[in-house]
């Protein structure tokens, strides 16, 4: 058997070459088990990471419906275009949550892989070729009293609050089932689930086969249900 010598005090140690690939083999066996961990353990940050981002938006909003009459900000603030123009989830400015928030970017777009928000959610990495790539869309339902008039719901109008969607994991500014043409959930982003901000103001990860798909008419994604 080939040998190789390795120098030490005191006398010469002989190392075999099965030795060495022996533990070359332990090392590699190893780090077979740790990569899974590591990428798991990875995982689980971001999510926590992003949890704590809707925490901070949440916040931004309450302390909007405290400004305002216990009203939610609207999904926008005027016709698109006029001076003084804000929506809720801005790619062109900060929008309504931008005196809350204190962020010097637009909070919510993704502009290109090298610009992003500080409450991006970091488990995005891929990104759409579209001109904005989004974090959050906020729920179609709960910011637009169905009117056109720009006026939200109040707080007091939520039935069943902890089971009500107020914003969630999204590739676009607005959610809304699937049955609806556009705006779908990433109900992929951690795991098999999306982070969702309630409205409570809990955050909390959902099983994405919990999510109602195709319906509306049901107390995740109305108020007043």
């Amino acid at each position: 058997m080939r040998s190789i010598r390795v120098g030490r005090r005191g006398g010469t140690k002989f190392f075999t070459l099965l030795e060495l690939l022996i533990v070359i083999a332990i090392i590699a066996l190893l780090a077979s088990l740790l990569l899974p961990v590591l990428k798991n353990a990875r995982r689980s940050a971001h999510t926590i990471t992003c949890a704590n981002n809707f925490q901070q938006l949440g916040k931004a909003i309450l302390m909007y419906a405290d400004d305002n009459g216990e009203f939610l900000p609207p999904y926008r603030n005027s016709t698109w275009g006029t001076p003084g123009y804000k929506d809720l989830i801005s790619a062109d400015s900060k929008g309504l949550l931008e005196d809350y928030l204190k962020l010097n970017t637009s909070y919510i777009a993704l502009a290109t892989s090298s610009t992003r928000s500080k409450l991006t959610c970091p488990a995005i990495t891929t990104f759409l070729p579209s001109s904005y790539n989004y974090s959050h869309g906020y729920n179609y339902y709960s910011f637009y009293d169905g009117q056109w008039s720009y006026k939200s719901v109040k707080l007091a109008e939520f039935i069943t609050p902890s089971k009500n969607c107020l914003l969630a994991d999204a590739n676009d500014f607005m959610i809304r089932p699937d049955s609806m043409a556009g705006y779908p959930i990433d109900y992929y982003r951690h795991a098999t689930g999306m982070n969702i901000l309630w409205g409570d103001f809990h955050v909390a990860w959902e099983n994405q086969g919990n999510i109602p798909k195709t319906d509306c008419n049901n107390s995740f994604w109305l108020a007043k249900y």
